[in-house]
């Protein structure tokens, strides 16, 4: 197929083999012959006298290793010894000069003579004429395209000559035929050709799967690009929304500026005014509240509210008197605008035992916000002073609004605690110190009672010095005296039921039960109601079933034993009948439903019943009450279980009641001290005043008193407290 023109190639070779005077010869190696070609110089080099002159430096060695491999001084290295005679010659660069700097030539002096040499014997090469391919050609005349229609194409094939039709030879059958049309052609007439032309087919596949391969890959990168291109129009979209967002935001933060100034110069007119007011802001206050909400919590607007608001209240709180006025003239203002004073979060683990709770503990976990720093900084300092100096723990009244006025949420939580513990509790812990039951013509319920629904749990500590006092109270008290229960009956659900039941318990129910023997006298003929009804008061504290023991074991003693004498001489039942009618007229239905109450009556009604069935006799044979009845029980009675007399459903008594109790018959104050002890009890002083000088602090644990000794704790019983208390008098 191809054909290679080799005279010029030949020609070419033989000018150089007679230039160079080349000479083959063939050389057998190892047994094989195989042609290898020598050149054979005519011409000696020419040989450097001085060479090896450096071997006087080398003592020799190299000159002696040279010449057993075949070397001769004065001729050329190698076998045939037309290598190199001189030394390869070196050219230093001067220091720090670059790669042919100012025509620098790097060539040795030896290497530039060779080239000469080379020069003369190469043969001229052929000049080439230079291409202009990097020459800009001229410009092109485009060629106008002409364009036709549909109509000009359909006219033109029209009028053209008509296509003559194909001559069509079929060979494929064992002889040659003409026809018309290639559907002529036998499908069974065509012979298989799938094997034919392997290499062909072979390469058409490879064609095939190599552009199938393009074709994915082309489908792959229109893909990539597509979801490129969707991605960017999104990013465009993002961007362009960032921006007009971004806009927006600078067009509303140039309002707000603009409101922030307007509230500036207010401020300014506001404070030249011999009364300032903050109505001045209400309408620039009102749009940043409802139209600039999001702004205004993203950049803290609550700090330039403050600020401008700061002036106006300071100088209005020169002349305000927070008990006399305790809105302020200020808080209808303030609670419109609670929307815009940021407070901090609350403290969600706030303790629930009051003598450990540190009301300061916050700021050190969370810092206070514009309004809370002016609110402590400013409003607090108001209310104190006028709470420590002019207000009367009695007058509750004033103090009371003051803190209705101001509770959170408009009131930060922390400064509303302060005002309470720091400032009300212990002005009404003094006063309670101080109040006395038996002199004091005011009862303290009357000016504590409105503090329950703002103080609530914080009110224990002052409820355990209530109790104390009253205690001491009712050692010296009558109980014809109505006035005890006037005092503690209100406290009656105020009171843990525990706690209340202790106290009449302890101090009451003896006094009821000694007059109830002692003083009641059961008179058919001129009975007295006085005692009976100053016992009947106090049913309400009691528990039904302790009251009711104690008419059992009191008044229906005396009254059956009454009866008894009556039903032994010479009875008028008619007037018992009535008698007996008149006092259960007097006992309460819940009293009369009581199976205590209940038998009692019901033993008077089998006495008179075996009176009656005794006749004359009835004078020496009826039993006495107190003997065990022959009578059979009513059916109510038959299952219900024997009781004891004693009161069986009073609480526990704890050690701290016991301790109480110890203090009250000695006469000693026991009070809280409102600390604590490093373990968490609370400290307690036994003795001293009430303002808490003198006697022996301690602490209760596991049934022990624990008493401060200079800087230890030691537990004493309480034979050695009177002593330590009445060694400490004696000193004083």
């Amino acid at each position: 197929m191809f054909s290679f023109a080799s005279g010029s190639s030949s020609r070419e070779s033989t000018t150089l083999d007679e230039m160079l005077n080349i000479q083959f010869s063939s050389t057998k190696s190892k047994g094989k012959r195989k042609s290898q070609f020598t050149p054979q110089f005519k011409e000696s080099l020419p040989v450097d006298k001085d060479f090896g002159n450096f071997e006087k430096h080398t003592k020799g060695i190299g000159l002696k290793l040279m010449q057993k491999m075949g070397y001769k001084i004065g001729e050329g290295l190698g076998s045939d010894g037309r290598g190199i005679v001189n030394p390869i010659e070196s050219q230093p660069r001067p220091a720090r000069m670059g790669l042919a700097y100012h025509g620098f030539k790097e060539k040795t002096k030896q290497v530039q003579k060779d080239n000469v040499d080379d020069d003369e014997i190469s043969i001229k090469p052929v000049k080439k004429e230079k291409s202009n391919a990097w020459k800009k050609s001229a410009k092109a005349k485009k060629s106008r395209v002409a364009y036709k229609t549909a109509d000009e194409i359909i006219n033109e094939i029209g009028s053209g000559p008509s296509v003559q039709p194909i001559k069509i030879i079929d060979m494929t059958g064992p002889q040659a035929r003409e026809i018309s049309s290639t559907s002529q052609i036998s499908s069974q007439a065509i012979p298989d050709t799938s094997t034919r032309l392997p290499e062909l087919r072979h390469n058409l596949r490879l064609i095939v799967d190599l552009s199938k391969a393009d074709l994915e890959h082309f489908t792959r990168e229109r893909h990539v690009q597509t979801e490129r291109t969707k991605t960017l129009r999104k990013e465009i979209a993002r961007v362009t929304a960032q921006v007009n967002d971004e806009t927006t935001k600078i067009k509303r933060l140039g309002e707000i500026m603009s409101i922030i100034k307007e509230c500036s110069r207010h401020l300014t007119v506001s404070l030249s005014s011999d009364s300032p007011s903050l109505e001045l802001f209400s309408d620039a206050f009102e749009k940043l509240q409802n139209e600039y909400s999001n702004e205004f919590a993203l950049y803290n607007l609550d700090a330039a509210v403050i600020a401008i608001i700061t002036p106006v209240i300071k100088q209005n709180m020169i002349d305000w008197d927070p008990l006399e006025d305790p809105n302020f003239g200020l808080s209808l203002e303030f609670q419109k605008w609670k929307g815009l004073f940021k407070k901090s979060p609350p403290i969600t683990n706030a303790p629930s035992d009051r003598f450990n709770y540190d009301p300061y503990k916050r700021f050190s976990e969370i810092t206070m916000t514009p309004y809370e720093s002016m609110m402590y900084s400013v409003w607090l300092p108001k209310i104190r002073s006028a709470i420590n100096n002019m207000w009367n723990a009695r007058d509750y009244d004033p103090a009371i609004k003051l803190l209705e006025n101001w509770k959170p949420p408009l009131l930060p939580v922390f400064i509303y605690d302060n005002i309470i513990d720091q400032l009300i509790m212990p002005k009404l812990t003094r006063e309670v110190d101080s109040w006395n039951p038996n002199t004091d013509k005011q009862m303290i319920h009357q000016w504590l009672h409105p503090w329950l629904p703002l103080l609530r749990e914080r009110m224990e500590p002052l409820y355990l010095t209530i109790r104390q006092k009253f205690r001491s109270s009712l050692q010296r008290w009558d109980p014809i005296d109505t006035t005890a229960f006037d005092i503690i009956e209100p406290w009656n659900n105020v009171f843990k039921l525990k706690d209340m039941q202790s106290l009449i318990v302890k101090s009451v129910l003896p006094k009821l039960t000694e007059t109830m023997k002692r003083r009641l006298q059961i008179n058919p003929k001129n009975q007295e109601l006085d005692v009976f009804n100053c016992i009947m008061i106090w049913r309400d504290l009691f528990t039904p079933k302790v009251f009711n023991q104690l008419f059992e074991d009191t008044f229906f003693i005396k009254w059956l034993d009454t009866l008894y004498i009556w039903l032994t001489h010479n009875p008028n039942y008619d007037e018992i009948r009535q008698w007996y009618l008149f006092w259960k007229s007097l006992f309460p239905k819940e009293m009369l439903d009581s199976p205590i109450i209940e038998e009692q009556f019901t033993k008077a009604l089998c006495m008179i019943e075996e009176s009656i069935s005794l006749g004359s006799e009835a004078s020496t044979r009826l039993s006495h009450p107190s003997q065990k009845s022959t009578i059979p029980e009513p059916e109510q009675f038959r299952f219900l279980p024997e009781e004891s007399t004693g009161y069986t459903d009073i609480a526990d008594v704890t050690f701290f009641e016991i301790v109480e109790e110890f203090a009250q018959d000695q006469n000693l104050l026991f009070l809280p001290t409102n600390k604590t002890h490093d373990s968490g009890k609370p400290l307690y002083r036994m003795g001293g005043t009430p303002e808490g000088v003198g006697g022996l602090l301690m602490y209760l644990s596991d049934d022990v008193m624990y008493v401060k000794e200079g800087q230890n704790w030691t537990p004493m019983g309480f034979d050695e407290v009177l002593e330590k208390l009445e060694s400490s008098k004696r000193q004083r």
